[in-house]
């Protein structure tokens, strides 16, 4: 949470992830930008988190956030996806996080750092104590607050990832 507010980070209002195995194999037309207005928040995959030991906890833990906060999410499409995934197979979705562009000024609001505080500084401290993935608490962070039409997910033209990478 508290990269959100790091000095570095002040001339910024779009930050782009990348993952040392990745790479850019021809120019893309938009980025370090959003392809679209509006976004906050763009991966290019969601999926399920296989590991379940990196998300014991943090359902009910989410749950016990709202409740104690008196809030009510925003993404019913990725809220039903959460729970859905958590009483059927016992894990949660997750973005794939090797590339990933973010709106700091999303990131920085009022109500996600509260999510992210409490995920840090509170009780069972499960992303200390049982790793909580943090692609994971990404996509929490984006059924709990962000609407449909703020999350982007899809392919970035000419981004690769490992195996699609030359090595030379």
């Amino acid at each position: 949470n508290e990269i959100w507010k790091h000095p570095a980070l002040k001339p910024f209002g779009t930050i782009l992830k990348v993952d040392s195995d990745s790479c850019f194999k021809s120019p893309n037309r938009h980025l370090p930008l959003f392809e679209k207005d509006g976004i906050a928040y763009h991966a290019e995959y969601l999926g399920m988190e296989t590991q379940k030991q990196y998300v014991e906890g943090l359902y009910d833990f989410t749950v016990q956030f709202l409740k104690t906060q008196k809030k009510e999410v925003n993404n019913h499409v990725f809220w039903g996806l959460a729970q859905e995934a958590w009483k059927t197979y016992g894990t949660l979705p997750h973005f794939r996080t090797n590339f990933e562009i973010i709106r700091k000024g999303f990131m920085q609001r009022g109500d996600v750092s509260d999510y992210h505080d409490f995920l840090m500084e509170h009780e069972p401290f499960g992303l200390y104590r049982f790793r909580w993935n943090d692609s994971v608490i990404r996509f929490m962070t984006m059924a709990l607050f962000a609407t449909s039409d703020m999350v982007m997910i899809g392919s970035t033209e000419g981004y690769g990832h490992r195996g699609d990478c030359d090595k030379t």
